[in-house]
């Protein structure tokens, strides 16, 4: 991916890092630290990593990713949750961990003593709909949540909608990742309803690459647009979108930008909250001239817009190329 790493993925700690003492993994060297980070976790071998974790009651930042921990050692760490003695943790990365339906049971059921919970990084765990629709049900107890991370875990059709279903209960929601999951048209409309219901406000990231939304699916997505006003970055990477979805959206992008024309009534005019998209990625989608054209039309009126296809960027310096590349007679369609 070419995006540059949003800021929202670092944080830097206000204490310590927690490290063990010598070879006794389960001894801390200070309780008072606020990050475990992977180089650490990995010390520990994965039949004590739920008891050394009672070492560090002010937890905030927990790395377990790629240490490929299994349903059962992570139903042992959600024990350790569930005792409600890291009340503080806020951001928990468990990416690549093999763990299935029942870990993401067992994640779900800890959720509600992680009341801080701002980050959820669960990528490539193959948790599949029944875990999703487990942790759609427990994420209203994580109300300020800002980072979900799904991608490649198999949600399906009915994974998404659980999801979806939860968006209401995150109005901090800033970033949602939700790649490789399968969506389809019917998932992305799915999204798309509660997007348009205003339950998007907040959100600044949305990934959706590799699902085969399909242009039915991007031009339900599009009329959600003007109800994601924070809204920056959008990845719409390999779903199989024509000139008809990059039309679609770009004239949803097009009219979110615009000022309020003087015939909208006045729900229409508060409702009208502008448009901060910068980045979009379209690759590996069959968009041809037409599809170029528009996202041009775009470019003219956000100056700061810039998007992906083709296996370039295509950006403000590079306008003068993209309008020798568009053949005169698609004026017409604008």
């Amino acid at each position: 991916m070419v995006f540059a790493l949003r800021w929202s993925f670092l944080w830097v700690a206000s204490a310590l890092d927690c490290a063990w003492i010598g070879k006794r993994p389960r001894a801390a060297v200070d309780a008072t630290c606020v990050r475990l980070p992977m180089k650490e976790a990995a010390k520990v071998a994965p039949e004590d990593l739920a008891e050394a974790l009672l070492f560090f009651p002010e937890l905030r930042e927990l790395h377990l990713s790629w240490l490929q921990l299994g349903d059962q050692r992570l139903e042992e760490i959600a024990q350790v949750f569930r005792r409600g003695q890291h009340r503080a943790l806020e951001r928990l990365y468990l990416a690549h961990n093999n763990l299935g339906i029942s870990g993401g049971r067992a994640i779900a059921s800890a959720l509600g003593y992680l009341p801080h919970l701002k980050v959820l990084n669960l990528p490539e765990n193959a948790i599949r709909a029944e875990g999703a629709e487990a942790l759609a049900k427990a994420l209203p107890k994580t109300p300020l949540l800002e980072q979900l991370v799904l991608a490649g875990n198999g949600l399906g059709l009915r994974g998404t909608q659980a999801i979806a279903q939860a968006l209401p209960h995150l109005p901090h929601l800033q970033d949602l990742h939700l790649s490789r999951n399968a969506l389809g048209t019917q998932g992305a409309l799915a999204l798309a309803r509660v997007l348009y219901s205003g339950h998007g406000a907040a959100l600044e990231w949305l990934s959706l690459s590799d699902n085969a939304l399909g242009d039915v699916g991007l031009q339900a997505l599009s009329a959600a647009v003007k109800r994601t006003p924070r809204l920056e970055w959008l990845d719409l990477e390999q779903n199989a979108l024509s000139d008809l979805g990059a039309k679609a959206l770009s004239r949803a992008l097009l009219k979110a930008s615009a000022p309020p024309a003087p015939d909208e009534d006045e729900d229409d005019r508060h409702r009208h909250l502008g448009c901060r998209l910068r980045e979009l990625s379209l690759q590996k989608n069959p968009i041809g001239a037409e599809g170029h054209q528009w996202l041009q039309k775009v470019q003219e009126q956000l100056p700061e817009f810039q998007f992906w296809i083709d296996g370039r960027q295509v950006g403000s310096a590079e306008r003068s190329t993209l309008k020798e590349m568009v053949p005169l007679s698609l004026t017409a369609v604008m």
